[in-house]
């Protein structure tokens, strides 16, 4: 057997054997802490004596046998045949006539001498006649657990044997205190003991087993990773050394420190806890439920045990490898150790805890985990905590003296839901909620639930409003408590009980607190921002409002009531507002935890709204990456929703559709409220304007809310399906989307251009149906009203306006003016397109091209802010196009034709490839596809050389007489085979009919 460092005291056991042989007995002793090679130490010895000639006699002590006397006697006995004459031995040795003279397992020296040493007399005369034949050697394994009875028998044994052939092998563990010392006494006394103490293994030798089932340099690697999990202990190496021999496929993930912890090394860390006795076990599962370390004296106070004797415990575990410094070494441990534990066992040392530890002065949150883990362990894995979505229809009943725990919980809620951990603050008051007997104050824990978890699901929190809407009715709540409930109900659809909720919160007899009144203040202004309908009832209830919310309040609250302030100021028209300074009074030193989002996201939609989208931009970036490094899905969901819309409004298309994408899966649809209308809006602009309709049908596709066409969100959602059915073939259906745009705005008061430009879209409608003169009238009246200021909306009409002009010179000077204007804007989409525009109207005009408008039409127009250099879809249509009433088509060809597909078609007339053409716009081969399916339907044809020939026999001013941004007409690449209409993609345009986009 390889025993690694443990060479020396194997030599001095073989050493004291051979002086044996000579007739000079030895007693020896081997310590050591569990599992740490005592047991293959006294095998190996017993397999060298037996190879000697010499006989073995070994026997097992275990804590189940102590109160079995003369258990390990009978273990050495077995089987051993005694001589003619002494059969009374084996009769007294199974009758266990000595079962009297030990009461409760303990010894008893004052009756011994009558009923028990004739019986040990008798058995060492055997064996001391055994020995006379041929040397002994008795090995007893764990001592320590040995019944008294078998103990005085070693004595005895041990007393007599100094001048017999006979070792005498003793193992037993190193603990806090030493069983029968009496016995020890009498051992300690003999001339012939000796004593062997085993330590753990060093470095060395931990490297030296692992190279045992590891190569030399994995062993080397490993080695200071395995002395810190395992101490040095024996057994915990080898359980360690087996779980990194699991096949990757089946083996346990490995840690930060590139160690595997699978199934053996808990068990392993069990087995040692086992073999160290039920003290042991206990402290261990202490110091599991306490999260160790833990002071002695608290270890002791929840076991009931000495602390003294904790203390040496724990030192002893220490020894062993089990722990460092009072720490279990792995965190596999303490969960091991936990579960092997009857679920009312671990409740009640939980319990037990949480009240030793509150009455010791302890972190409200460490008590109230204490009691959760508790509550939960008592509760059957598939059955939910009780949450009534009444607070007051639950019947629970606790004790007085559990109503200490409340307030703990509630504090230690308020400080996890303070640093972001939300799961906890809900578990925290939902078990407040259940020790509570007041109907009142369970209604505002029931708010409080709901405010965190609004933080994290606004979907979940839903299911709780009836219930507070109830309590507020009913008066059990006050203003302070519930006046974010207001907020809630607006976000899933409710205006209407939100505004009957604002009503009793503060037309109370007792007004509320100026701080709470203004708080309530702006979550009124913030109803009639968000559903404009509602503007009268907020106005008219205005003068209602109390004398505090009229006082100057210091604060988040005035800072929340100066944000919505600003909104409504913006939507409702107010010029002379300074909107960036009022956003940045309110953004300065903004942090997450200190205000709610409506107020930041009312600062940043007044900006947007305002026309300054880059200065929104600046404020939301840092909050946005604060809520993705503190996970807060409501924040990072909505913050990133309005990255994306102001993403928009800066021309950046592909970051607006990457913001989208993030707010829309961080939190489910569903739970996104009327809200969601945002994230869909800036997701189909930005794939619309790539000429991606598939996903911008998809994402059309997704339910929203009814009640999201009545608020701002659904002004956004409608604009964005509006330019959808525009750029795949609908105008009929976008001017109505439009219309109901400018309809809603003019009803609701808040017709401002820069909440959505409703007038140029449905002047580009207009133009795509033929209505020159109507889209005009649009675009004059969106003039009039942008015209006092500079910025991207008075540009986007400038640019729609000049598609309207019948006069070729006047298109040229407004395109000139949007050039300008949008070139101090953030818009660079826009931007491109109106240059775009500019260049194609120089040369009809037969200007050449100047260097200036060279530049404005160069390839990376945009690029860098996510627009295409020429894109799928501008905006920009013909100025004739086949009439509703049945009028022939005009004889140019192309007349039908968007200006997206004129630049299609022009590089078909070339000879480009699909792909070639793709490169070219910077547009994907499927946008190719699309255009042309829409082309052949068009034109009549169904052929791509159908299609060459159709344009070569049209007029001047085909597309073959000029490409996208004065390209030449002369073809560049080799001519692709025909195509049929069928090569396009299998979704026709035609099916995209419904309002909803699919």
């Amino acid at each position: 057997m390889n025993l690694i460092e443990r060479e020396l005291e194997l030599t001095t056991l073989r050493s004291l054997f051979a002086e044996s042989l000579d007739g000079h007995g030895k007693v020896v002793v081997v310590g050591g802490t569990v599992a740490s090679g005592k047991s293959a130490l006294l095998h190996s010895l017993a397999e060298h004596a037996t190879a000697a000639g010499a006989v073995y006699l070994g026997a097992t002590a275990s804590h189940a046998g102590q109160r079995s006397p003369l258990g390990v006697v009978r273990q050495l006995f077995r089987g051993v045949a005694l001589p003619p004459g002494r059969e009374d031995a084996r009769r007294l040795l199974d009758e266990q006539i000595g079962t009297a003279a030990f009461a409760g397992g303990e010894f008893q020296p004052e009756t011994t001498a009558q009923t028990t040493w004739p019986v040990l007399q008798e058995l060492c005369r055997v064996l001391l006649g055994m020995a006379a034949r041929t040397p002994l050697v008795i090995g007893v394994d764990d001592v320590h657990h040995a019944d008294a009875a078998s103990l005085s028998f070693l004595s005895y044994v041990a007393y007599r044997l100094k001048a017999a052939p006979i070792v005498l092998v003793l193992t037993e563990r190193i603990g806090p205190r030493r069983e029968h010392p009496w016995f020890h006494a009498d051992l300690q006394s003999q001339p012939h003991y000796w004593r062997l103490r085993l330590k753990p293994l060093s470095r060395r030798g931990q490297v030296q087993l692992l190279r045992t089932r590891l190569d030399p340099r994995r062993a080397h690697e490993f080695a200071p990773v395995c002395d810190a999990v395992t101490g040095g202990n024996p057994a915990l190496v080898q359980a360690l050394l087996q779980d990194e021999r699991v096949p990757p496929h089946d083996g346990p993930v490995r840690d930060a420190a590139g160690l595997a912890v699978g199934d053996a090394f808990p068990r392993a860390v069990l087995h040692c806890l086992h073999r160290g006795g039920p003290e042991m076990r206990r402290v261990a599962r202490a110091l599991a439920i306490l999260r160790e370390p833990c002071p002695p004296a608290l270890v002791g106070g929840l076991l009931d045990l000495d602390a003294e004797f904790v203390s040496d415990m724990i030192d002893t575990m220490d020894a062993a490898g089990l722990l460092d410094a009072g720490r279990f070494r792995h965190p596999a441990v303490p969960a091991a150790v936990l579960e092997g534990m009857p679920a009312e066992e671990r409740a009640a040392l939980h319990e037990r805890a949480a009240r030793l530890l509150h009455d010791r002065g302890a972190a409200p949150r460490t008590v109230a985990e204490h009691l959760i883990a508790a509550e939960t362990a008592c509760r059957p894995a598939a059955q939910a905590p009780p949450d009534a979505a009444d607070p007051a229809q639950q019947d629970s009943s606790p004790d007085a003296e559990e109503s200490w725990k409340v307030p703990v919980l509630l504090e230690a809620a308020e400080q996890a839901r303070t640093e972001g951990a939300a799961h906890t603050a809900l578990l925290c008051l939902r078990l407040a909620r259940e020790n509570c007997a007041d109907d009142r104050r369970r209604a505002e824990i029931t708010m409080a639930m709901a405010r965190v978890e609004w933080l994290v699901d606004p979907g979940s929190a839903e299911r709780l409003l009836p219930g507070l809407v109830d309590a507020v009715r009913a008066g059990r709540l006050n203003a302070r408590h519930a006046a974010r409930l207001p907020g809630y109900l607006m976000w899933h659809g409710r205006p209407d009980e939100a505004a009957e909720v604002l009503g009793p919160l503060t037309g109370r007899a007792e007004p509320p607190a100026a701080g709470t009144a203004c708080f309530l203040t702006a979550t009124r202004l913030l109803l009639g921002c968000v559903y404009p309908g509602h503007a009268d009832a907020v106005d008219g209830a205005s003068a209602d409002r109390p004398a505090a919310a009229r006082h100057v309040v210091s604060g988040l609250e005035n800072r929340r009531l100066r944000a919505a302030t600003a909104l409504r100021e913006v939507l409702t028209g107010r010029t002379d507002l300074d909107v960036r300074g009022t956003a940045e009074q309110f953004m300065q030193g903004t942090r997450l935890t200190e205000t709610s989002p409506g107020a930041v996201l009312a600062v940043l939609a007044a900006l947007v709204y305002d026309d300054h989208p880059h200065t929104a931009a600046r404020w939301c970036d840092p909050l946005l990456e604060e809520a993705a490094a503190r996970h807060e899905p409501l924040w990072h969901a909505t913050l990133a929703a309005a990255r994306a819309l102001i993403c928009v409004r800066q021309g950046d298309l592909a970051a607006a559709e990457e913001h989208a994408r993030t707010a829309l899966a961080r939190i489910s649809p569903a739970s996104w409220g009327v809200a969601i209308g945002v994230p869909i809006a800036a997701s189909v602009y930005a794939t619309t304007a790539a000429g991606r309709y598939e996903d911008a049908a998809t994402h059309l596709g997704i339910a929203v809310p009814d009640a999201m066409l009545d608020t701002l969100c659904g002004l956004h959602y409608l604009q964005a399906r509006g330019r959808f059915h525009l750029a795949t073939g609908h105008p009929e259906l976008a001017l109505e989307d439009f219309q109901t745009c400018g309809e809603r705005m003019r009803d609701w008061r808040v017709d401002v251009p820069g909440l959505v430009p409703w007038r140029t879209d449905a002047a580009q409608a207009l133009l795509e149906l033929g209505e020159t003169d109507r889209a005009a009238e649009l675009a004059d009246e969106q003039l009039a009203m942008v015209r006092h200021r500079a910025g991207r909306t008075l540009g986007v009409s400038l640019r729609v306006r000049a598609l309207a002009a019948a006069d070729p010179r006047r298109r040229g000077e407004l395109l000139e003016e949007a050039v300008r204007v949008l070139e101090q804007c953030d818009d660079r989409y826009e931007l491109s397109l109106a240059r775009c525009e500019l260049s194609r109207a120089r040369q009809a005009l037969g200007e050449a091209p100047t260097r200036k408008s060279t530049a404005e039409t160069a390839p990376d127009t945009g690029k860098a802010q996510g627009a295409p250099r020429v894109p799928a879809y501008n905006g920009t249509l013909p100025l004739k196009t086949p009439g509703r009433d049945g009028i022939a088509a005009p004889a140019d060809p192309a007349a039908a034709l968007t200006d997206a597909e004129r630049r299609v078609a022009a590089l078909v007339v070339q000879g480009r490839t699909n792909r070639q053409i793709a490169d070219t716009l910077l547009i994907t081969i499927s946008t190719v596809e699309q255009h042309l399916t829409r082309i052949y339907r068009k034109l009549g044809v169904t052929r791509r050389a159908d299609l060459v020939r159709r344009l070569r026999a049209g007029p001047p001013g085909c597309p073959q007489a000029a490409g996208p941004a004065g390209a030449a007409a002369e073809p560049t690449g080799p001519t692709e085979p025909a195509e049929p209409a069928a090569a396009g993609p299998r979704r026709r345009d035609d099916q995209i009919t419904s309002r909803g986009g699919t």
